[in-house]
């Protein structure tokens, strides 16, 4: 891969954390753009961090959420 100097952003069908985990880590991008992951998915942060290895209560958004979550 040739480096440009050019900052990269990788903006098609991200759908997972492991998705963009994998792309940042084998630097085939400098940017991940999540937008479509969380119009279809408005918890994908969330989700997103549980997938990476944080658990519940290890975020605030289990006590603000809770309800919504495990209802």
């Amino acid at each position: 891969m040739e480096r440009t100097g050019l900052w990269v952003i990788r903006a098609s069908l991200i759908s997972s954390a492991f998705q963009e985990e994998t792309a940042l880590r084998l630097e085939a991008c400098d940017f991940v753009d999540i937008g479509r992951a969380i119009l279809a998915d408005p918890n994908f942060g969330y989700h997103a961090a549980r997938d990476v290895g944080f658990t519940p209560s290890d975020t605030p958004l289990e006590k603000l959420y809770a309800l919504r979550l495990y209802a």
